[in-house]
């Protein structure tokens, strides 16, 4: 009789270790998601402070401190975009009270649909606002 119920503890182990599995997986896929995405956002942030102060002289100053602000995740200097009132201005003639937009996108590329063998990739956005100094 002890004999069996070893083996039934073995079968719902068997049935319940898949569930777990991809449990974790989503955990830890989620967690690099929102990492990913907060990162995004920080860099843009500082993108968009750094775009709004009258010393910084060039549109690709800011796109570089984007990508050095993005840690742990490559935005590449093209997918950081600086427009000055919805582009009706050129960002080297903005004056102060002018609106500095500063955006980036970057592509997120899953684990868990690597293993899978499947290429899902999903483009983040992050967007900053800033009134120029």
């Amino acid at each position: 009789m002890r004999r069996r119920r070893s083996g039934q503890s073995l079968v719902e182990f068997a049935l319940a270790l898949p569930v777990i599995f991809i449990l974790i997986l989503g955990i830890i896929e989620g967690g690099r998601l929102v990492f990913s995405l907060t990162t995004l956002d920080f860099a843009v942030q500082e993108g968009g402070r750094l775009a709004a102060l009258p010393g910084t002289a060039s549109v690709s100053a800011v796109q570089s401190h984007v990508t050095n602000n993005a840690h742990f995740i490559t935005v590449p200097s093209g997918a950081v975009a600086v427009t000055v009132n919805n582009g009706a201005k050129v960002y080297t003639s903005r004056t102060s009270g002018d609106r500095v937009v500063v955006t980036a996108n970057y592509t997120y590329s899953p684990i868990v649909t690597s293993v899978f063998g499947l290429n899902l990739n999903m483009t983040l956005s992050a967007r900053s606002d800033m009134r120029a100094e």
